[in-house]
Parts: structure tokens; sequence; C-alpha cells
């Protein structure tokens, strides 16, 4: 999931959730608060504004994050309007 980094701790990172919606807006979907087990995600979650984040099972523990610049964050926001653009044109043929 894609995540704006809010706050970072020693064991605690506070997330906004984001969605990319149909025209390429970035919406926030709430705050959570995981916790973080691993140094080097914590390290990277404390150098980072924006994050996409995979937790464990139980969706508590962050088990890998990875930063997204903005460059990064703009190309998922064209996929996303590139695909409901082709979704638009296959429904209309």
């Amino acid at each position: 999931m894609f995540a704006k980094i809010e706050s970072v701790t020693e064991r605690f990172v506070e997330v906004s959730i984001l969605d990319i919606d149909d025209y390429g807006a970035l919406t926030p979907l709430g705050l959570k608060e995981f916790q973080v087990d691993d140094y080097a995600v914590l390290q990277t979650l404390k150098n980072s504004t924006h994050a996409a984040i995979f937790t464990g099972g139980d969706d508590k523990i962050i088990i890998l994050a990875s930063d997204i610049s903005k460059d990064e964050l703009d190309k998922e926001k064209t996929k996303t309007i590139n695909a409901v653009d082709r979704k638009k044109e296959t429904d209309y043929h």
C-alpha cells in the first residue's frame, strides 16, 4: 500500500494510507499505526516522506518498505489514469 509517513518512533510508525483515484488524485484513507521490528525498514521510513509498505498477515507489522520519490508517485498516478482510460475504451466498444 502507498503511505505518507507522518511520524516514526523506535518501534512504531504512523502513516496516512493513500489511494490513487481514477483521476490520479491522492486520496488519504485514514491514519494507521504499524509496528516495525526491522532496523533497515525503520531507517527507510525515517528517511522517507512517502513509501510503499508491505505488512505481515495480521496487517499490524511492516515487514518491508520502499521509499517512493515524487517522480515515482507521479508515474503511479499516470498508470492509474491510463488504466481507467483503457477500461473506458474497452467498455465503449
